[in-house]
């Protein structure tokens, strides 16, 4: 009995010594409230103990028994949950889940696709292909290998003919998901139509395009990649561009211009759980919770409403400014820079297909009725002002006399339409200050000469960037 009694003033002591050293530090963490935990665990056992005696021992082994099968069965859970979610899909879903679980239902069922053979194979390759982070630029592809589709280590979609061999004509192809080639394989992107046609123009010297775009990339993310790929000494002869609607999509997706696509989701993923116990984390880490647990809320933004009209002009600025910033790292380094603004199936004169008809519709149903004012304002902005310098270059009636399948939604192109735009493209470039010349830059060699050594109209161009 004595024994017992000790126990329970023991239990009692330690309890309320543990609940005034939480209370005390509460908010602030570390060890104190770790400390006080254990007292309050400690001091609770040593209470029981002292209150049921010899029961103790009983009702200890049946609670050690209900644990350990509690224990057994969430471990059971648990490597059942690995299996039916593994980690590296959710971060797919919680960055592009949405969008991408809507894209199957559209596009296999519209007429082009059903007429192919290739189609139910290459959308159940795009949709395997998960994303990841990348530095700077944020997200890019997972390696992958396919029938259909093929993403290299770096997140870099291949370019089927592209030999990059010492002396190569290299072309760097950078946009969003256009110029990537969704709803195309591999062999009917843009890039490879670059590809096969600039080898025919330029044999024998071998030609190396380089896809270094990306599913909803802007013109900040292009400017950023092309930095990156300068920085460690792999400077191209060419850098086309092809953007204008991620731009206009990220600024009206999230109220504000000058912002990367998905801002609210990535935001929302990134913040979820910050201020949350190391415990907590760790909790969250597990499979069993992550599929019980909703999907982070994106962060909330708010988007463009159609009586805000500086917006669309802000995005247009950013836009231009970022051209700049391409046509002065050109300068610097010794490539030549053109831009395209691209076809929306909003904008132009083409005569739609009923399909096509089908598909604008569709894209106006999920959306407000400001996403087409949104666009109407930003493109006629920058026909107005984009530089008449023989770079910048509008594409909007690339498709006016065109009266078969191009579109297959608001933006993204059939195979026949990746093939128009880059026919457009190269006609655009004037090629012969390369054709008859076999040599060219290594990959991986140094970059252009010193400042001092460059052109007068190189130093002019980086002087006047610096005084801005």
């Amino acid at each position: 009995m004595r024994l017992r009694r000790l126990a329970l003033s023991a239990g009692l002591a330690l309890l309320v010594t543990g609940g005034a050293l939480v209370a005390g530090v509460a908010g602030h963490g570390g060890v104190a409230v770790r400390g006080g935990l254990l007292l309050l665990l400690v001091g609770a056992l040593l209470a029981a103990a002292g209150a049921l005696g010899r029961r103790f021992a009983a009702a200890w082994q049946g609670a050690a028994l209900v644990l350990l099968n509690t224990l057994l069965l969430l471990v059971v859970l648990e490597l059942a949950a690995g299996l039916v979610r593994p980690p590296r899909d959710e971060i797919r879903q919680d960055l592009f889940g949405r969008a991408d679980q809507r894209t199957p239902t559209l596009h296999w069922t519209i007429p082009y696709y059903r007429a192919r053979a290739w189609s139910g194979d290459y959308w159940r390759e795009l949709h395997a292909i998960g994303t990841w982070y990348h530095p700077y630029v944020i997200w890019r592809r997972f390696p992958f290998r396919g029938r259909y589709i093929a993403v290299d280590s770096a997140g870099v979609r291949r370019t089927p003919g592209a030999d990059c061999g010492p002396g190569a004509f290299r072309v760097f192809a950078i946009g969003g998901s256009v110029m990537w080639g969704f709803g195309a394989p591999d062999s009917a992107t843009i890039p490879y139509y670059l590809q096969r046609a600039l080898a025919e123009r330029l044999a024998p010297r071998p030609v190396c395009v380089v896809n270094l775009s990306e599913h909803g990339f802007n013109t900040t993310q292009d400017v950023i990649e092309l930095q990156q790929r300068l920085v460690r000494g792999d400077v191209p002869d060419l850098v086309l561009q092809l953007q204008g609607a991620n731009d206009v999509w990220a600024a009206y997706s999230s109220g504000q211009a000058g912002v990367h696509g998905f801002l609210g989701e990535i935001a929302g993923k990134l913040e979820q759980g910050q201020g949350t116990s190391p415990a907590a984390r760790l909790l969250g880490r597990l499979a069993l919770v992550r599929l019980l647990r909703p999907p982070a809320p994106p962060r909330e933004v708010t988007r463009w409403t159609m009586p805000d009209t500086t917006l669309a002009d802000r995005v247009v600025d950013i836009y231009l400014e970022n051209y700049r910033l391409l046509r002065l790292l050109g300068e610097a380094y010794g490539f030549e820079v053109h831009a395209f603004w691209q076809p929306v199936i909003y904008e132009g004169r083409k005569p739609l297909l009923p399909e096509e008809e089908a598909m604008r519709r569709y894209s106006l149903q999920q959306e407000v009725p400001a996403w087409p004012h949104m666009f109407a304002r930003s493109f006629a902005d920058v026909a107005r002002r984009a530089p008449r310098d023989g770079h910048f270059h509008d594409l909007r009636d690339a498709f006016d006399d065109r009266r078969d399948d191009m579109y297959i939604d608001w933006a993204h192109l059939t195979p026949e339409g990746n093939k128009v735009l880059a026919a457009r493209m190269l006609a655009a470039v004037d090629l012969a200050r390369w054709e008859g010349r076999s040599l060219g830059r290594r990959e991986g060699a140094p970059p252009a000469a010193p400042t001092s050594s460059r052109p007068k109209g190189s130093r002019r161009l980086v002087a006047a960037a610096r005084s801005r």
